[in-house]
Protein backbone atom coordinates (compact mmCIF):
# COMPACT_ATOMS: atom_id res chain seq x y z
CA UNK A 1 0.00 0.00 0.00
CA UNK A 2 1.38 3.29 -0.97
CA UNK A 3 2.14 5.46 2.25
CA UNK A 4 -0.02 7.83 3.98
CA UNK A 5 0.88 11.55 2.89
CA UNK A 6 -1.82 13.48 5.17
CA UNK A 7 -1.97 11.32 8.05
CA UNK A 8 -4.14 8.51 11.01
CA UNK A 9 -6.24 5.74 8.80
CA UNK A 10 -6.35 7.64 5.73
CA UNK A 11 -3.87 6.33 3.42
CA UNK A 12 -3.54 9.33 0.46
CA UNK A 13 -5.45 8.05 -2.55
CA UNK A 14 -8.36 7.42 -0.26
CA UNK A 15 -9.33 11.07 1.10
CA UNK A 16 -7.78 13.96 1.37
CA UNK A 17 -8.37 15.45 4.86
CA UNK A 18 -7.13 19.40 3.29
CA UNK A 19 -9.53 19.18 0.34
CA UNK A 20 -12.48 18.92 3.01
CA UNK A 21 -10.78 21.69 5.01
CA UNK A 22 -10.32 23.64 2.04
CA UNK A 23 -14.18 22.99 0.65
CA UNK A 24 -15.24 24.69 4.36
CA UNK A 25 -12.86 27.64 3.33
CA UNK A 26 -14.23 28.04 -0.23
CA UNK A 27 -18.01 28.10 1.24
CA UNK A 28 -16.86 30.78 4.37
CA UNK A 29 -15.54 32.77 2.06
CA UNK A 30 -18.51 32.56 -0.26
CA UNK A 31 -20.60 33.95 2.87
CA UNK A 32 -18.32 36.78 3.38
CA UNK A 33 -19.31 37.79 -0.10
CA UNK A 34 -23.10 37.25 -0.19
CA UNK A 35 -23.52 40.98 -0.59
CA UNK A 36 -22.19 40.86 -4.16
CA UNK A 37 -24.96 38.41 -5.04
CA UNK A 38 -27.93 40.09 -3.49
CA UNK A 39 -27.61 38.21 -0.35
CA UNK A 40 -28.22 39.18 2.88
CA UNK A 41 -26.92 36.37 5.77
CA UNK A 42 -25.97 38.64 9.07
CA UNK A 43 -22.86 38.22 10.98
CA UNK A 44 -20.10 35.55 8.79
CA UNK A 45 -18.49 33.13 11.29
CA UNK A 46 -16.88 30.10 11.87
CA UNK A 47 -16.94 27.46 14.28
CA UNK A 48 -13.19 25.39 13.90
CA UNK A 49 -14.17 22.67 15.84
CA UNK A 50 -17.61 21.85 14.05
CA UNK A 51 -15.50 22.18 10.79
CA UNK A 52 -13.45 19.05 11.98
CA UNK A 53 -15.95 17.13 13.11
CA UNK A 54 -17.03 17.20 9.61
CA UNK A 55 -13.01 16.58 8.55
CA UNK A 56 -13.32 13.52 10.49
CA UNK A 57 -17.41 12.55 9.25
CA UNK A 58 -16.04 12.90 5.94
CA UNK A 59 -12.90 10.50 6.60
CA UNK A 60 -14.99 7.62 8.09
CA UNK A 61 -17.55 7.90 5.43
CA UNK A 62 -14.41 7.06 3.02
CA UNK A 63 -12.56 4.61 5.06
CA UNK A 64 -15.96 2.91 6.55
CA UNK A 65 -14.22 3.96 9.90
CA UNK A 66 -10.78 2.31 8.78
CA UNK A 67 -12.19 -1.15 7.88
CA UNK A 68 -12.85 -0.37 4.15
CA UNK A 69 -9.65 -1.91 3.15
CA UNK A 70 -9.78 -4.83 5.46
CA UNK A 71 -12.76 -5.93 3.78
CA UNK A 72 -11.54 -5.38 0.04
CA UNK A 73 -8.65 -7.19 1.05
CA UNK A 74 -10.59 -10.01 2.72
CA UNK A 75 -12.64 -10.10 -0.51
CA UNK A 76 -9.91 -10.62 -3.08
CA UNK A 77 -8.14 -13.52 -0.46
CA UNK A 78 -5.28 -10.78 0.69
CA UNK A 79 -3.79 -10.90 3.73
CA UNK A 80 -3.76 -8.03 5.83
CA UNK A 81 -0.65 -7.52 8.61
CA UNK A 82 -0.27 -4.25 10.05
CA UNK A 83 2.66 -3.35 11.96
CA UNK A 84 6.30 -1.22 10.88
CA UNK A 85 8.88 -3.63 8.44
CA UNK A 86 12.28 -4.46 7.37
CA UNK A 87 13.36 -7.00 5.52
CA UNK A 88 15.63 -9.45 7.28
CA UNK A 89 16.65 -11.52 3.71
CA UNK A 90 16.14 -10.99 -0.18
CA UNK A 91 12.75 -13.07 0.02
CA UNK A 92 11.32 -12.35 4.10
CA UNK A 93 9.94 -9.29 5.44
CA UNK A 94 9.77 -9.10 8.96
CA UNK A 95 6.39 -7.45 10.92
CA UNK A 96 6.69 -6.55 14.62
CA UNK A 97 8.63 -10.11 15.12
CA UNK A 98 6.85 -12.09 12.50
CA UNK A 99 8.53 -13.33 9.63
CA UNK A 100 6.68 -13.41 6.26
CA UNK A 101 8.56 -14.90 3.18
CA UNK A 102 7.41 -14.31 -0.03
CA UNK A 103 8.66 -15.18 -3.68
CA UNK A 104 7.70 -11.92 -5.23
CA UNK A 105 7.67 -7.80 -3.24
CA UNK A 106 5.89 -4.91 -4.43
CA UNK A 107 7.80 -1.34 -2.10
CA UNK A 108 5.19 0.67 -2.08
CA UNK A 109 5.44 2.80 1.53
CA UNK A 110 5.01 6.22 0.36
CA UNK A 111 6.78 9.00 1.46
CA UNK A 112 7.12 11.42 4.54
CA UNK A 113 7.87 14.69 4.81
CA UNK A 114 11.57 16.28 3.92
CA UNK A 115 12.91 18.51 6.60
CA UNK A 116 14.94 21.64 5.42
CA UNK A 117 18.42 21.69 6.96
CA UNK A 118 17.88 25.20 8.76
CA UNK A 119 19.60 26.25 12.14
CA UNK A 120 17.32 25.71 15.50
CA UNK A 121 14.16 24.19 13.25
CA UNK A 122 14.42 21.01 14.93
CA UNK A 123 14.72 22.73 18.84
CA UNK A 124 11.37 25.62 18.34
CA UNK A 125 9.69 22.38 16.82
CA UNK A 126 6.91 22.58 13.64
CA UNK A 127 4.40 20.85 12.02
CA UNK A 128 4.30 18.78 9.24
CA UNK A 129 0.78 18.72 6.79
CA UNK A 130 -0.06 15.56 8.85
CA UNK A 131 -0.04 17.51 11.88
CA UNK A 132 -1.77 20.78 10.49
CA UNK A 133 -4.50 18.68 8.63
CA UNK A 134 -5.45 16.92 11.53
CA UNK A 135 -5.47 19.78 14.58
CA UNK A 136 -7.76 20.61 16.23
CA UNK A 137 -7.58 24.26 16.04
CA UNK A 138 -5.99 27.28 14.27
CA UNK A 139 -2.69 28.66 15.33
CA UNK A 140 -3.02 32.27 15.76
CA UNK A 141 -0.48 32.92 13.14
CA UNK A 142 1.74 30.79 10.89
CA UNK A 143 4.94 30.92 8.73
CA UNK A 144 4.99 28.42 5.85
CA UNK A 145 8.27 26.76 4.32
CA UNK A 146 7.96 25.58 1.19
CA UNK A 147 5.82 27.61 -1.70
CA UNK A 148 4.55 24.29 -3.82
CA UNK A 149 0.95 22.57 -3.92
CA UNK A 150 0.92 21.82 -0.02
CA UNK A 151 1.99 25.01 1.25
CA UNK A 152 -0.08 27.54 -1.31
CA UNK A 153 -2.91 25.29 -0.12
CA UNK A 154 -2.18 25.29 3.30
CA UNK A 155 -1.57 29.34 2.90
CA UNK A 156 -5.32 29.74 1.35
CA UNK A 157 -6.65 27.88 3.89
CA UNK A 158 -5.23 29.45 7.24
CA UNK A 159 -5.32 32.73 5.29
CA UNK A 160 -9.09 32.23 4.46
CA UNK A 161 -9.88 31.71 8.24
CA UNK A 162 -8.05 35.33 8.92
CA UNK A 163 -4.64 33.32 10.17
CA UNK A 164 -1.93 35.70 9.40
CA UNK A 165 -0.15 33.64 7.34
CA UNK A 166 3.59 33.91 5.71
CA UNK A 167 4.57 31.85 2.63
CA UNK A 168 8.50 31.09 2.01
CA UNK A 169 9.81 29.19 -0.70
CA UNK A 170 13.80 29.64 -1.91
CA UNK A 171 12.34 29.39 -5.62
CA UNK A 172 9.38 30.48 -7.53
CA UNK A 173 5.80 29.40 -6.32
CA UNK A 174 5.01 25.88 -7.72
CA UNK A 175 7.92 26.10 -9.79
CA UNK A 176 6.37 23.02 -12.16
CA UNK A 177 3.66 25.53 -13.30
CA UNK A 178 3.95 27.56 -16.02
CA UNK A 179 5.53 31.40 -15.62
CA UNK A 180 2.17 33.26 -16.29
CA UNK A 181 0.24 31.23 -13.70
CA UNK A 182 3.23 31.56 -10.85
CA UNK A 183 2.93 35.50 -11.70
CA UNK A 184 -0.91 35.39 -11.82
CA UNK A 185 -1.17 33.10 -8.66
CA UNK A 186 1.30 35.54 -6.62
CA UNK A 187 -0.66 38.17 -7.22
CA UNK A 188 -3.75 36.36 -6.26
CA UNK A 189 -2.17 35.99 -3.12
CA UNK A 190 -0.64 38.90 -1.67
CA UNK A 191 -4.19 40.57 -2.71
CA UNK A 192 -5.90 38.41 -0.42
CA UNK A 193 -3.50 39.40 2.69
CA UNK A 194 -0.50 36.99 2.49
CA UNK A 195 2.98 37.76 3.33
CA UNK A 196 4.77 35.97 -0.18
CA UNK A 197 8.74 35.54 -0.20
CA UNK A 198 9.95 33.95 -3.13
CA UNK A 199 13.77 32.96 -3.21
CA UNK A 200 14.10 33.42 0.00
CA UNK A 201 17.07 31.89 1.75
CA UNK A 202 15.77 31.06 5.26
CA UNK A 203 19.27 31.06 7.30
CA UNK A 204 17.70 30.39 11.06
CA UNK A 205 15.23 29.39 13.73
CA UNK A 206 14.25 30.32 17.23
CA UNK A 207 11.70 31.41 20.06
CA UNK A 208 10.76 34.45 21.71
CA UNK A 209 8.36 33.23 24.57
CA UNK A 210 5.78 31.03 22.88
CA UNK A 211 6.46 32.52 19.24
CA UNK A 212 8.87 31.21 16.93
CA UNK A 213 11.16 33.25 14.31
CA UNK A 214 12.68 33.14 11.24
CA UNK A 215 15.51 34.51 9.88
CA UNK A 216 15.41 35.15 5.83
CA UNK A 217 18.40 36.36 3.45
CA UNK A 218 15.98 37.85 0.01
CA UNK A 219 17.21 39.70 -2.75
CA UNK A 220 20.62 40.30 -0.65
CA UNK A 221 18.96 41.90 2.61
CA UNK A 222 17.99 40.46 5.65
CA UNK A 223 14.16 39.95 6.71
CA UNK A 224 12.65 38.23 9.91
CA UNK A 225 8.86 36.67 10.39
CA UNK A 226 7.92 35.53 13.43
CA UNK A 227 4.72 33.33 13.84
CA UNK A 228 3.00 31.66 16.57
CA UNK A 229 3.25 28.11 14.28
CA UNK A 230 6.22 26.79 11.52
CA UNK A 231 4.39 24.41 8.86
CA UNK A 232 7.42 22.84 7.14
CA UNK A 233 5.65 22.14 3.49
CA UNK A 234 9.07 21.86 1.63
CA UNK A 235 9.00 18.59 -0.45
CA UNK A 236 9.01 14.31 0.10
CA UNK A 237 11.44 11.82 0.62
CA UNK A 238 10.88 8.26 -0.05
CA UNK A 239 10.09 6.48 3.28
CA UNK A 240 12.25 3.68 2.87
CA UNK A 241 14.32 4.52 6.43
CA UNK A 242 13.24 1.80 8.41
CA UNK A 243 13.28 -0.79 5.88
CA UNK A 244 16.76 -1.88 5.73
CA UNK A 245 16.02 -2.28 2.02
CA UNK A 246 20.00 -3.67 1.25
CA UNK A 247 18.71 -5.92 -0.89
CA UNK A 248 21.33 -6.67 -3.89
CA UNK A 249 19.85 -4.94 -7.10
CA UNK A 250 17.83 -2.83 -5.50
CA UNK A 251 19.07 0.56 -6.05
CA UNK A 252 18.06 4.22 -4.70
CA UNK A 253 18.84 7.50 -6.35
CA UNK A 254 18.26 10.97 -4.99
CA UNK A 255 14.26 10.76 -5.82
CA UNK A 256 13.64 7.17 -4.68
CA UNK A 257 13.77 3.40 -5.57
CA UNK A 258 15.49 3.06 -9.20
CA UNK A 259 13.25 1.47 -11.26
CA UNK A 260 12.79 0.54 -15.21
CA UNK A 261 8.94 1.34 -16.70
CA UNK A 262 7.31 -2.00 -15.47
CA UNK A 263 8.56 -0.33 -12.54
CA UNK A 264 10.56 -3.69 -11.66
CA UNK A 265 14.00 -2.74 -9.66
CA UNK A 266 17.14 -4.70 -11.05
CA UNK A 267 16.30 -7.69 -8.33
CA UNK A 268 14.14 -10.11 -10.55
CA UNK A 269 11.94 -10.19 -7.70
CA UNK A 270 11.43 -6.72 -6.81
CA UNK A 271 9.08 -3.95 -7.74
CA UNK A 272 8.71 -0.76 -6.33
CA UNK A 273 5.08 1.73 -7.00
CA UNK A 274 3.98 5.25 -5.71
CA UNK A 275 5.63 8.36 -3.45
CA UNK A 276 9.07 5.51 -2.76
CA UNK A 277 9.73 5.77 -6.87
CA UNK A 278 9.94 9.14 -6.78
CA UNK A 279 8.82 9.87 -10.17
CA UNK A 280 5.43 11.94 -9.93
CA UNK A 281 4.01 12.19 -6.13
CA UNK A 282 0.63 12.31 -6.80
CA UNK A 283 -2.15 9.78 -5.62
CA UNK A 284 -3.16 8.87 -8.84
CA UNK A 285 -0.17 8.31 -10.14
CA UNK A 286 0.19 5.99 -6.80
CA UNK A 287 -2.80 4.86 -7.84
CA UNK A 288 -1.56 3.87 -11.50
CA UNK A 289 1.27 2.92 -10.71
CA UNK A 290 -0.07 0.07 -8.13
CA UNK A 291 -1.60 -1.25 -10.68
CA UNK A 292 1.68 -1.38 -13.19
CA UNK A 293 3.85 -3.20 -10.23
CA UNK A 294 1.12 -5.47 -8.33
CA UNK A 295 -0.18 -6.81 -12.21
CA UNK A 296 4.03 -7.16 -13.59
CA UNK A 297 4.88 -8.64 -9.93
CA UNK A 298 2.40 -11.34 -10.47
CA UNK A 299 3.46 -12.23 -13.80
CA UNK A 300 1.11 -10.62 -16.52
CA UNK A 301 3.14 -11.59 -20.07
CA UNK A 302 3.44 -9.19 -21.81
CA UNK A 303 4.11 -7.38 -18.73
CA UNK A 304 2.40 -3.54 -18.79
CA UNK A 305 4.82 -0.69 -18.99
CA UNK A 306 4.00 2.84 -17.31
CA UNK A 307 3.28 5.93 -19.06
CA UNK A 308 3.36 9.18 -17.39
CA UNK A 309 3.58 11.18 -20.55
CA UNK A 310 -0.03 12.45 -20.06
CA UNK A 311 -0.92 13.34 -16.49
CA UNK A 312 -3.09 16.39 -14.87
CA UNK A 313 -1.94 17.79 -11.96
CA UNK A 314 -3.65 19.65 -9.66
CA UNK A 315 -3.43 22.53 -6.91
CA UNK A 316 -6.64 23.40 -4.94
CA UNK A 317 -5.85 26.82 -4.44
CA UNK A 318 -8.71 29.67 -4.51
CA UNK A 319 -9.02 29.79 -7.78
CA UNK A 320 -7.74 26.16 -8.72
CA UNK A 321 -4.44 25.10 -10.43
CA UNK A 322 -4.63 22.38 -13.32
CA UNK A 323 -1.76 21.69 -15.70
CA UNK A 324 -1.07 18.77 -17.86
CA UNK A 325 1.89 18.45 -20.62
CA UNK A 326 4.46 20.73 -21.39
CA UNK A 327 5.22 24.51 -19.99
CA UNK A 328 5.63 27.22 -22.64
CA UNK A 329 9.45 27.44 -21.96
CA UNK A 330 9.66 23.83 -21.79
CA UNK A 331 8.41 23.58 -25.26
CA UNK A 332 10.34 26.12 -26.31
CA UNK A 333 13.42 24.21 -25.29
CA UNK A 334 12.10 20.83 -26.65
CA UNK A 335 13.03 22.36 -29.68
CA UNK A 336 9.23 23.36 -30.92
CA UNK A 337 8.11 26.48 -32.57
CA UNK A 338 5.32 27.04 -29.91
CA UNK A 339 2.02 28.88 -30.46
CA UNK A 340 -0.39 29.61 -27.51
CA UNK A 341 -4.06 29.85 -27.24
CA UNK A 342 -5.29 32.01 -24.45
CA UNK A 343 -8.74 32.83 -23.08
CA UNK A 344 -9.55 34.65 -19.60
CA UNK A 345 -12.24 33.66 -17.42
CA UNK A 346 -13.29 37.81 -16.35
CA UNK A 347 -14.72 38.00 -20.43
CA UNK A 348 -16.78 34.15 -20.11
CA UNK A 349 -20.61 34.37 -19.68
CA UNK A 350 -20.44 31.06 -16.61
CA UNK A 351 -17.75 32.89 -15.08
CA UNK A 352 -19.39 36.01 -15.24
CA UNK A 353 -22.41 34.47 -13.36
CA UNK A 354 -20.83 32.67 -10.89
CA UNK A 355 -18.13 35.80 -9.86
CA UNK A 356 -14.94 33.83 -10.21
CA UNK A 357 -13.28 36.09 -12.86
CA UNK A 358 -10.15 35.52 -11.87
CA UNK A 359 -7.73 33.07 -14.06
CA UNK A 360 -7.20 31.90 -17.78
CA UNK A 361 -6.84 28.79 -19.63
CA UNK A 362 -3.63 28.77 -21.81
CA UNK A 363 -2.95 25.56 -24.22
CA UNK A 364 0.47 25.38 -25.78
CA UNK A 365 0.47 23.90 -29.42
CA UNK A 366 2.98 22.91 -31.84
CA UNK A 367 2.80 26.21 -34.00
CA UNK A 368 3.79 23.64 -37.02
CA UNK A 369 0.74 20.86 -36.57
CA UNK A 370 -1.16 21.75 -33.69
CA UNK A 371 -0.14 19.11 -31.35
CA UNK A 372 -1.49 19.90 -28.10
CA UNK A 373 1.71 20.46 -25.95
CA UNK A 374 0.37 21.50 -22.32
CA UNK A 375 -2.46 22.68 -20.98
CA UNK A 376 -2.36 25.22 -18.39
CA UNK A 377 -5.47 26.53 -15.93
CA UNK A 378 -5.82 28.74 -13.90
CA UNK A 379 -9.47 29.64 -12.43
CA UNK A 380 -13.34 28.17 -11.03
CA UNK A 381 -12.82 24.16 -11.50
CA UNK A 382 -9.59 23.89 -13.50
CA UNK A 383 -9.15 20.78 -11.82
CA UNK A 384 -12.22 19.78 -13.49
CA UNK A 385 -11.81 21.42 -16.83
CA UNK A 386 -7.86 20.03 -17.50
CA UNK A 387 -9.10 16.52 -18.24
CA UNK A 388 -10.66 17.87 -21.58
CA UNK A 389 -7.29 18.74 -22.57
CA UNK A 390 -5.81 15.50 -20.84
CA UNK A 391 -7.97 13.49 -22.81
CA UNK A 392 -7.25 15.33 -26.04
CA UNK A 393 -3.40 15.16 -25.58
CA UNK A 394 -3.50 11.41 -24.92
CA UNK A 395 -5.73 10.64 -28.04
CA UNK A 396 -3.65 12.61 -30.63
CA UNK A 397 -5.86 15.19 -30.82
CA UNK A 398 -5.33 18.60 -32.46
CA UNK A 399 -6.07 22.11 -30.67
CA UNK A 400 -9.15 22.32 -33.78
CA UNK A 401 -10.79 19.49 -33.05
CA UNK A 402 -11.85 20.73 -29.62
CA UNK A 403 -11.98 24.54 -31.00
CA UNK A 404 -14.49 23.19 -33.35
CA UNK A 405 -16.44 20.72 -30.96
CA UNK A 406 -19.75 22.42 -29.75
CA UNK A 407 -19.49 23.51 -25.97
CA UNK A 408 -22.57 24.25 -24.16
CA UNK A 409 -23.73 27.38 -23.05
CA UNK A 410 -23.34 28.86 -20.63
CA UNK A 411 -20.31 26.56 -19.21
CA UNK A 412 -16.66 26.59 -17.55
CA UNK A 413 -15.53 24.60 -20.28
CA UNK A 414 -16.35 27.05 -22.93
CA UNK A 415 -12.97 28.56 -22.08
CA UNK A 416 -11.31 25.70 -23.29
CA UNK A 417 -12.47 25.63 -26.68
CA UNK A 418 -12.95 29.33 -27.28
CA UNK A 419 -8.79 30.09 -26.15
CA UNK A 420 -7.31 32.31 -28.95
CA UNK A 421 -3.76 33.06 -30.32
CA UNK A 422 -2.17 35.03 -28.53
CA UNK A 423 -0.08 37.57 -30.26
CA UNK A 424 1.21 39.88 -27.97
CA UNK A 425 1.90 39.30 -23.78
CA UNK A 426 -1.03 39.18 -21.78
CA UNK A 427 -1.61 42.28 -19.68
CA UNK A 428 -0.58 42.17 -15.86
CA UNK A 429 -3.62 42.94 -14.62
CA UNK A 430 -4.14 42.54 -10.69
CA UNK A 431 -6.22 39.98 -10.03
CA UNK A 432 -10.44 41.05 -10.59
CA UNK A 433 -13.38 40.38 -8.16
CA UNK A 434 -17.19 41.17 -9.70
CA UNK A 435 -18.55 43.92 -7.12
CA UNK A 436 -22.30 44.10 -6.62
Amino acid sequence: MEGDRLGGECPNYACNPSKTLLRSARIYSYLKRAGEFGLSVGEVSFDWKKIATRRDHIIELITQNGKRYEEEFARAGIALVRGPARFVSEHTVEVDGRGLTAGRFVVATGSRPQIPDVEGLDRVGYLTSREAVLASGLPSSVAILGGGAVGVEFAQLYAAFDVPTTLIDNTDLVTTEDPEIRAYLRGLLEAQGLTVYEWAEVTGAGREGNRRWLTLTVEGRQERVVADEILVATGRAPAVDDLELQIPGVEMSDQGIVTDDTLQTRHPDFWAAGDVVGKMLFTHVASYEGYVAGTNAAGETPPLHEDLRVVPRVTFAEPEIASVGLTEPEARQSGYEVAVRRHDFSTQSRALMMGELNGFVKIVLSAASEEILGGHIIGPRAGELIHEIAVAMRNGLRFSQISETIHAYPTLAEAVGAAEAVKTPPSKKPPRELKG
